[in-house]
């Protein structure tokens, strides 16, 4: 299940986080960098937290059985 296209309207629509490249400290920033900080955030999150969730939580099925 991914929340991707979730957290996209979130920041892109309702917050409109692309209006901050327009701020100096912003200008090296895009969609384009916002996407593979997003990409990446997915990546490790699928990588390493996924992984030890479902570890958890066969651990507890397993338990109360």
């Amino acid at each position: 299940m991914s929340l991707r296209p979730t957290i996209d309207f979130l920041l892109y629509d309702w917050l409109g986080a692309p209006s901050l490249s327009e701020r100096e400290r912003f200008a090296d920033h895009s969609r384009e960098t916002f996407d593979a900080v997003l990409d990446t955030c997915e990546r490790i999150a699928r990588e390493k937290y996924a992984p030890a969730w479902w570890t958890r939580k066969s651990r507890a099925s397993t338990a109360s059985a």
